[in-house]
């Protein structure tokens, strides 16, 4: 129940995030008005007090979604007097976009059907950052990074919902990272932390020109030595390598300066090499983690390049084979069930993010399905997509047959 509670505010806060970005960048464009913060925690709030709303038990239910309006609406108008309408537009608009969300079936493939729409929508946006000024834009790329990352993190927790992954440590980490990143959001901590890391980076530059100045200096002393022995019988080169020795430290200090660009590309190369010793450190790390169970290790899969290039071969090579109705029992499964889908897609009733149960309860009132046929067939399905047991040919028979009532009983209504 916990990692439920914070899978909804993940997606309450991912969807302040989107709607605060498109008015940001509207109002910015067209009406030459910026959003600022206080509006962005105004919407959070509001949000996230229509959530805690809906999970209580009220009897007039449009109280649900009215006490939030009117709270924001009077905050609102305290804050900006005259101006109040266009500072509360992207909040009345956030609470009735999520008003229409499905909050009770936040699985991974529903967000990621919704994040879809939302990315084209904030990429088409983001066209109009490039004539915006500057210090504006990186106000707004801020939040796009914070998008991102919620969106990323709000995935990986839906997983973890779906297939009942819970620790304590987990969740510790999950409300650090949601306190770090509103933290973040603020000016005053975001530009803190921009000051640290410009003083690390240089710290780190001020070391690192120091130890290419001692190693130019090792390189040329060594190739001053080797001159001089080479040519100890030569007075003459002797005396020029020696007046070479009393320009070293002149040479080193200059050399930087006058090749800026070998400074930069030998710079990169240190840098490169640092974040690699550090990704096999972390690599290393997580190998180590992996669980045993019963002697075998878990390995993660590797996709090969190989098979990348296959997969548009493999997906012709389905198309031919869907064309026939398969004799495995375990294909004829997936064969009249992705049938099911297309059928239930052409009538309005399906959708891609769908969990086999949920469509199968629509399919139940519209098919004329009984009880028992709805979940065996849900059932059926998931066990030969989600585990290896032995599909028979009463249970592929089954599905077949079950597809061909849905299309004879379906109503329309």
């Amino acid at each position: 129940m916990r990692s439920y509670k914070l899978l909804r505010l993940l997606y309450g806060l991912h969807l302040s995030i989107f709607t605060y970005i498109l008015f940001s960048i509207f109002y910015v464009s067209v009406l030459f008005v910026e959003l600022d913060y206080k509006v962005f925690l105004m919407c959070i709030l509001s949000v996230y007090m229509f959530m805690y709303m809906g999970t209580k038990t009220i009897k007039k239910k449009k109280l649900i979604l009215a006490v939030p309006m009117l709270i924001s609406l009077v905050l609102t108008f305290l804050l900006y007097k005259n101006h109040w309408f266009l500072y509360y537009l992207p909040n009345l608009i956030t609470l009735i976009l999520l008003s229409y969300k499905d909050l009770e079936n936040i699985s991974p493939d529903y967000l990621k059907y919704n994040m879809k729409k939302e990315i084209f929508a904030m990429l088409c946006a983001g066209i109009i950052l490039v004539f915006l000024n500057e210090s504006y834009t990186s106000y707004i790329l801020r939040f796009y990074i914070f998008y991102f990352i919620i969106g990323i993190w709000m995935l990986r927790s839906s997983r973890r919902f779906q297939y009942r992954i819970n620790s304590r440590k987990s969740m510790v980490h999950d409300v650090i990272l949601m306190v770090s990143i509103l933290l973040l959001s603020m000016d005053f901590f975001y530009k803190t932390l921009v000051k640290g890391v410009k003083l690390i980076y240089e710290a780190m530059t001020y070391v690192f020109e120091k130890a290419l100045y001692l190693f130019l200096y090792l390189i040329k002393g060594g190739i001053d030595w080797i001159f001089y022995k080479v040519n100890l019988s030569s007075k003459e080169l002797n005396a020029e390598a020696m007046k070479d020795n009393s320009k070293d430290f002149e040479f080193k200090e200059t050399l930087i300066q006058s090749h800026p660009f070998i400074a930069l590309v030998v710079k990169i190369l240190f840098l490169l090499f640092i974040i690699f010793i550090i990704y096999k450190a972390f690599k290393n790390f997580r190998i180590s983690r992996l669980p045993h169970i019963e002697g075998v290790e878990e390995q993660r899969e590797k996709i090969l390049k190989e098979e990348i290039k296959k997969r548009r071969t493999f997906k012709i090579k389905d198309f031919i084979k869907n064309l026939t109705s398969p004799k495995e029992p375990r294909a004829k499964v997936f064969y009249y069930f992705k049938k099911m889908q297309i059928y239930g897609a052409q009538k309005s009733v399906y959708r891609i993010y769908m969990t086999a149960s949920q469509f199968m309860k629509i399919l139940k009132a519209k098919g004329n399905l009984a009880e028992m046929d709805a979940k065996a067939i849900s059932d059926i399905y998931n066990k030969a997509k989600y585990s290896s047991h032995e599909i028979n040919e009463d249970q592929g028979y089954f599905i077949e047959e079950s597809y061909k009532n849905i299309k004879k009983n379906y109503k329309d209504e």
